[in-house]
């Protein structure tokens, strides 16, 4: 997972660069996946940090972590569709695989009862 972690990162950074307009709200969910998250408790600290700056919620921040690592797993099946190798295809879908459990776990975050 953590790789699949460092791969959500690094791919939103490169989107990021490659497009103007972009809105911000993208970098700070990559932002927010950047670092393991132990716990529920320690993932809303860290949201709350983020929004610390005043420029988004924990809310908008938990909604834009889990868009990024989801959309990062349709990015590995897109690409898994575009291989003619059927081992790197696999690579993949099982890359995918890490993205939709981030996505999963991140969802499932009560951020709202962990807020103190």
């Amino acid at each position: 997972m953590e790789t699949a972690r460092a791969e959500d990162a690094a791919r939103c950074a490169s989107t990021e660069k490659e497009k103007e307009g972009v809105p911000a709200q993208t970098d700070v969910g990559a932002d927010f996946l950047a670092d393991p998250l132990d716990s529920p408790a320690q993932a809303v600290k860290r949201a709350q940090e983020l929004a610390s700056a005043g420029e988004f919620t924990v809310d908008q921040i938990h909604d834009e972590a889990t868009d990024s690592a989801a959309l990062s797993g349709l990015l590995s099946l897109h690409e898994a569709e575009r291989q003619s190798d059927p081992g790197t295809a696999a690579a993949k879908c099982l890359a995918a695989t890490g993205h939709f459990a981030l996505a999963v776990s991140v969802i499932s975050l009560d951020v709202t009862a962990a807020m103190p």
